[in-house]
């Protein structure tokens, strides 16, 4: 990614080093999209997360559809990035609120990781409030500590019930057979690609089950793969010490797919 030097901060561009980045003892609510051809994907999705977000927690969303747009599209055009991820916050503390958007570090699979799928471990955390997305740190700086010190991909978050629910920054899907199998939505951050990846499911009438697998219960299946901004379709080799497919014919077919629905996707603006 290029040097980062101008951001937004509201209202106006500024240079990168003028706003706080850092964690506040308010509330956050953010987004992170991605930038491809200097256009944001699923804008549409992304936008209605946001908004639902801020509904949740009884708050206006300060920023309207199309400014939004412009916004990005102006901060891309700024810091001459046309690849990359944006990170929008939106901070609430009392009677004030705040909104960043900004370019943040990415790190995106590689060819081998598609074609050869990517080690994962686990970690026992759960969500405060799992379908808003808001940050928490103290489980995002735990799962970096073991992705680092593991040299993984992901950590998968297992809760009390020591059922996997979803990865520390992504959604998780199981192949058994010719179906799918998800933990229930309303118990996970609903991803943007998760939910491209049910379209898919749905348009091609493959079986989706939603339900949670105990992490003793991987060995039940065939191949599993991670969805979400950066990984989008990413097969998972390994995960502990279970081992799984990634050729899968159902995972190839929904990876085929969710490239031909990105693409759609950026035709749109």
């Amino acid at each position: 990614m290029n040097e980062v030097e101008i951001t937004y901060k509201d209202g106006a561009f500024v240079n990168h080093s003028q706003h706080n980045t850092k964690p506040h003892d308010g509330i956050t609510i953010y987004e992170v999209l991605r930038i491809i051809e200097g256009k944001p994907l699923f804008f549409d999705e992304h936008f209605e997360r946001l908004k639902n977000s801020c509904d949740k927690i009884s708050q206006t969303c300060p920023v309207e559809h199309a400014e939004l747009y412009k916004i990005l599209i102006k901060l891309s055009t700024k810091n001459k990035i046309q690849t990359g991820n944006i990170k929008i916050e939106v901070r609430f503390k009392k009677d004030n609120r705040s909104i960043l958007i900004h370019f943040i570090p990415h790190a995106y699979p590689t060819p081998e990781m598609y074609n050869n799928g990517v080690k994962v471990g686990f970690l026992h955390a759960e969500r405060h409030q799992p379908e808003i997305k808001t940050d928490q740190p103290e489980v995002r700086n735990k799962a970096n500590q073991i992705i680092k010190e593991n040299n993984l991909y992901e950590v998968l978050l297992v809760n009390h019930e020591n059922e996997i629910t979803e990865g520390s920054r992504s959604n998780i899907f199981f192949i058994s057979g010719k179906k799918l199998i998800t933990p229930p939505l309303n118990q996970v951050l609903k991803g943007i690609t998760l939910c491209k990846g049910l379209e898919i499911a749905r348009d091609l009438e493959i079986q989706v089950v939603y339900k949670n697998l105990k992490s003793d219960e991987l060995q039940h299946a065939e191949s599993m793969f991670l969805t979400g901004t950066s990984p989008k379709i990413l097969p998972i080799s390994q995960a502990g010490n279970y081992r799984f497919n990634v050729n899968h014919p159902l995972l190839k077919e929904i990876f085929n797919e969710y490239e031909k629905i990105l693409i759609e996707d950026l035709k749109l603006y």
